[in-house]
């Protein structure tokens, strides 16, 4: 883990969950932890944003719902709801500093992510074992813990497998992925006009441009938000 930095998509009133991440993300040896808090206002996000990033005309949604992989077709961005917007253009402005930077790989956290037990274990066995092709891999198991490859794919993992290349690209959310430098460069290629909040967008992206998506097999983090630790800003 010491070569991979470790950037937080953080909400900044939630003080509470940079409390905990400051105190457990250390224990991870990362290069580096960098906070990200680009678009939290949410009275300025849509008068911030280019109006032509974001398309929701229904023929533009449903020609991306029938190039999926998987379920494209809820939580639409709207003005009524600039969370989703904000929360989606934060993590596009990470994958700027990934694909401008140095770095081969760095992970992306949303703030409500929270530690398994052995996560510090886990972690540096996967690291120390990214695959070369990975351009995203998915590190927690999804809202409530059912995006499991054994559940939700019905694939068995090889024994002392740490990662698996999914045939269906799908996400887990977006709470704790490793992006490769030049997935992030294949990200802001294709990304823009964007639709749905951003799990939903990449289900998409994924699937049209076959990316190649890897999910763990064990989960260094939970989606904090799904299982309890933390009320959803959403």
């Amino acid at each position: 883990m010491e070569n991979i930095p470790i950037y937080v998509a953080h909400y900044d009133k939630a003080d509470d969950r940079k409390a905990y991440l400051d105190n457990v993300l250390p224990t991870l040896n990362s290069k580096e932890i960098i906070y990200n808090s680009d678009f939290c206002e949410r009275s300025t996000i849509y008068s911030s944003v280019d109006p032509r990033l974001v398309n929701t005309t229904m023929s533009f949604m449903n020609f991306k719902t029938q190039h999926s992989d998987n379920y494209c077709r809820g939580m639409v961005l709207s003005p009524k709801i600039p969370q989703y917007l904000g929360n989606f253009m934060n993590h596009i402005s990470i994958w700027l500093k990934i694909a401008n930077g140095k770095d081969d790989h760095a992970i992306i956290l949303e703030d409500d992510a929270v530690l398994t037990e052995n996560a510090v274990d886990i972690l540096d066995r996967q690291a120390r074992s990214i695959p070369e092709d990975l351009e995203i891999g998915y590190l927690h198991p999804g809202p409530g813990g059912g995006y499991t490859l054994e559940k939700y794919l019905k694939i068995n993992p090889p024994p002392g497998a740490n990662w698996v290349k999914i045939p269906k690209r799908v996400t887990r959310s977006q709470c704790s992925y490793i992006l490769s430098k030049h997935g992030a460069n294949r990200l802001l290629q294709h990304i823009f006009p964007i639709s749905w909040i951003i799990d939903h967008e990449l289900n998409f992206i994924q699937s049209y441009y076959d990316f190649k998506v890897y999910w763990t097999v064990e989960h260094a983090f939970l989606e904090g938000s799904a299982h309890g630790n933390y009320k959803s800003f959403f």
